[in-house]
């Protein structure tokens, strides 16, 4: 998968971010910039990988816009077979990463806004290994069931979503996060008051607090 690197050069901890729906990699770049820039350790430790997702974007395929999973319906069943096949691409990377830099699934960190956050969690769900931790910034659990049916390994995960969003309403958050703390996961939700459907300096703060806390 195409990728930009920020951060270690020998990391002893791998943090694979993921963009939205309709952007690429450089947008999730600048959040990963932003974090080495807050944190020495996260600078001298962490190597940050900003993927492009593996489809262009359905509404400019000509474009330099990507997507993880069409959404050219929202049928419940629909996006969460575009996840399956996103999962299967994304866990066929992580591998290569990993055997790459000598590490393990214990060193790994998924992070991720809107679908890239949709898509971590989902993976998180489904990977069966624990990981070092999931960042997951405004998205949504494709199906609320999910977690308790196919959840074998309970993951940490720092949810954070802004209270004004209109793309993705944080109410989605706050159900989701409700379905992970039942299925036993160690899931903190942070709401940002007042921001829509970005990723502001606040965010960045505690996504960063939370790494440093797992290093």
């Amino acid at each position: 998968m195409i990728h930009s690197e920020i951060g270690s050069k020998n990391p002893e901890k791998i943090v694979i971010i993921m963009h939205g729906y309709g952007s690429n990699k450089d947008d999730m770049s600048y959040v990963a910039m932003d974090m080495v820039n807050k944190s020495q350790i996260i600078k001298d430790k962490v190597l940050f990988l900003s993927l492009d997702a593996p489809f262009s974007f359905e509404y400019d395929p000509s474009g330099n816009a990507r997507q993880w999973f069409s959404l050219m319906s929202r049928d419940e069943d629909f996006v969460y077979q575009g996840l399956d096949k996103a999962y299967i691409i994304l866990i066929e990377y992580i591998n290569e990463m990993l055997q790459k830099y000598n590490l393990s699934y214990g060193d790994l960190f998924l992070s991720g806004f809107s679908q890239g956050a949709m898509l971590s969690l989902h993976t998180g769900i489904k990977i069966g290994k624990k990981l070092s931790g999931i960042v997951y910034f405004s998205g949504t659990l494709a199906r609320k069931d999910d977690v308790l049916k196919n959840s074998i390994i309970n993951q940490d995960i720092c949810m954070i979503h802004g209270d004004k969003d209109d793309v993705l309403p944080f109410t989605y958050s706050k159900i989701a996060h409700k379905a992970l703390i039942e299925a036993g996961w160690a899931a903190d939700l942070h709401i940002i008051k007042d921001m829509p459907h970005t990723i502001n300096d606040e965010c960045i703060k505690i996504a960063t607090k939370f790494i440093e806390k797992k290093i």
